[in-house]
């Protein structure tokens, strides 16, 4: 039989510089060993409650799973970039970016990873959520752009080798998912939005230097402009898609290690390019309008934005030129962006955040703090009332006067782990074990290691029938005992909740057949 083991599902959506795929295809040997890793493919925004509801980690990185108690919520997010979001940008369209959506969905989030904390600080602009949830670990992609060495060569069958590769990477102004959100104005009568553009002469420039340009559109405007763009391609163009990056199994930033300049907007895929210090162009041609639909929190952009500035063809093709040939073309200024962003210049950032992923489910890095707050004796003596109190109305299967005494005790003093017991303890008498369950799962992670605790988790699986879940809490119980030395006046009552472990222990493991 094999045992339980906590189970981590890491939601993905497409092979465009995914956080969770880099995250996943880098697991340590002790996470694999631990935890049930699994990597759930979705299209975005789709709801995926029935595959991950029952996880005890959900990892995401577009907010697109509702977090809820009993479930290690981690947000990884997708980039850091100039333009806001959630609710620092200029129009909020859907409830998504509105300030209630916020708040119920970052209330229960545990850990959200980041660059830096001037990162975390700005970032919080948009999702207002507890300061300390922030974690500085660098981007899982990151390290894949760090150590990738895949070519174009082998995505799109050319040789490239003796060839300069420009990635171009816009950010995206309308999507498939919100056809009433639309950010900036471009002009699509060629790929770069210029007001004048020849197609022919901009080939000819390519092909007398040498150079390849890598067309990628934003996942978001993929299906709805990948056929237009196919039209607007000249001699030593390429439009790179994610059914190519699929067919290939290839994520794109394994490619941009292989390039040789990135030429961009607004996207945040600038800065992690900033780590490999290659030249960046930038193509703000509709900088007015974007500044008033979405809004840029990293201004002024002359600054933020360490390249020169193309708004012709005749501007891209001169500065694309200087950025391929001088080798200290806005390096420095690269150096100075790059110092201010990223903590972290490694190719560690997987490792750190699966660390910090056990941390939490050991319960040392768990967003309570509030429960190491010490109350007054007069407090303490004025809960164990209450509690005595709920235990009498319990007894007496007065259940609603309990969960009414519970929530003004709740309102009014620090959540402790007797609570939470009594709180499961009232769903079970209302046979109600899933409920009870889950309300035991959240107090795991708000007072890890306590055995009463996860005594009562084990138990209500075990009369769930979830023979292997409680198998794995009774083992955890009997491994997590040290704490009980420290009170001589419990070790009595704690020695029984061993035993009575143990006897249930034994009797799992003949259900089982390993007994």
């Amino acid at each position: 039989m094999q045992k339980f083991k906590p189970r981590i599902k890491l939601i993905t959506h497409s092979q465009s510089g995914c956080n969770n795929r880099a995250l996943f295809n880098d697991k340590p040997g002790y996470i694999s060993d631990k935890y049930d890793v699994q990597l759930v493919e979705s299209q975005l925004f789709t709801e995926l409650n029935s595959e991950i509801d029952d996880s005890e980690i959900v990892i995401t990185t577009h907010c697109t799973h509702t977090p809820k108690q009993g479930q290690i919520n981690i947000e990884l997010w997708h980039g850091f970039g100039p333009k806001t979001a959630r609710v620092m940008e200029h129009k909020n369209r859907t409830f998504r970016n509105s300030l209630e959506h916020q708040y119920l969905h970052f209330k229960e989030i545990n850990a959200i990873t980041s660059f830096s904390p001037f990162c975390s600080y700005m970032v919080n602009g948009g999702f207002l959520a507890s300061g300390h949830v922030y974690h500085i670990t660098g981007m899982p992609r990151n390290d894949v752009l760090l150590k990738g060495k895949t070519t174009f060569d082998y995505l799109l069958d050319q040789d490239f080798s003796s060839k300069k590769v420009v990635f171009y990477a816009p950010t995206w102004r309308e999507q498939v998912f919100n056809l009433e959100k639309s950010d900036g104005l471009k002009d699509w009568n060629n790929v770069f939005g210029f007001s004048d553009f020849d197609k022919k002469l901009f080939g000819e420039f390519l092909i007398k230097n040498n150079i390849v340009l890598v067309i990628k559109l934003h996942p978001f405007e993929e299906e709805l402009f990948s056929s237009k763009v196919t039209e607007l391609l000249g001699e030593n163009m390429y439009l790179l898609t994610n059914t190519k990056l699929e067919e290939k199994e290839v994520q794109l930033y394994e490619l941009l290690g292989s390039t040789d300049m990135l030429v961009t907007d607004y996207s945040s895929i600038y800065i992690d390019y900033l780590l490999l210090n290659k030249p960046i162009m930038f193509i703000p041609m509709d900088m007015e309008e974007y500044e008033n639909s979405r809004g840029l929190w990293l201004t002024p952009f002359e600054f933020w934005a360490p390249g020169p500035k193309a708004y012709n063809q005749e501007d891209l093709q001169i500065q694309m030129l200087r950025g391929l040939n001088e080798k200290n073309y806005y390096s420095d200024q690269r150096k100075d962006v790059s110092s201010l962003i990223h903590h972290y210049t490694d190719a560690c950032s997987s490792q750190r955040v699966w660390r910090m992923v056990d941390d939490l489910w050991e319960g040392k890095a768990y967003k309570n703090n509030q429960n190491l707050k010490v109350e007054s004796a007069e407090i303490v003596l004025l809960k164990d009332s209450i509690k005595s109190e709920i235990n009498v109305l319990c007894n007496e299967m007065k259940l609603d006067e309990a969960e009414d005494l519970i929530k003004q005790l709740e309102s009014g003093v620090v959540i402790d782990p007797d609570i939470q017991i009594l709180k499961a303890s009232i769903a079970y008498l209302r046979k109600d074990l899933h409920s009870g369950i889950w309300i035991l799962r959240e107090a795991n992670h708000l007072f890890p290691n306590n055995i009463e605790i996860l005594f009562n988790l084990a138990f209500m699986y075990k009369l769930e029938g979830d023979l292997r879940k409680s198998l794995f809490y009774f083992e955890k119980l009997l491994s997590n005992t040290s704490q009980v030395h420290q009170d001589h006046t419990l070790q009595n009552y704690y020695n029984q909740i061993r035993e009575n472990a143990t006897l249930h222990l034994k009797e799992i493991n003949i259900l089982l057949g390993v007994g």
